[in-house]
């Protein structure tokens, strides 16, 4: 990965491979990665209440949108450890 500040002051990062995940203190979640020219993200789907976090992923890649999963995922609670 690597990272620097543009012109404007933003943080730029490329060839970012492995995901970054991106939380709010309410529980929204974003994640990101880079494949093969475009990008994969992930968003958790607050809709659904449950023991299992739900995601919607889509693909990025020359400016077109194209949603490619829907997947769910265990929560890790201290208990589950």
């Amino acid at each position: 990965m690597k990272i620097d500040i543009t012109e404007d002051r933003i943080i730029r990062l490329r060839d970012v491979f492995t995901g970054v995940l991106f939380e709010t203190k309410e529980g929204e979640k974003l994640g990101v990665c880079m494949r093969d020219g475009g990008f994969e993200i992930s968003v958790k789907d607050q809709s659904i209440k449950s023991d299992t976090e739900y995601y919607n992923t889509y693909s990025i890649l020359g400016g077109v949108v194209t949603q490619m999963l829907h997947t769910a995922a265990k929560v890790d609670t201290p208990d589950s450890a």
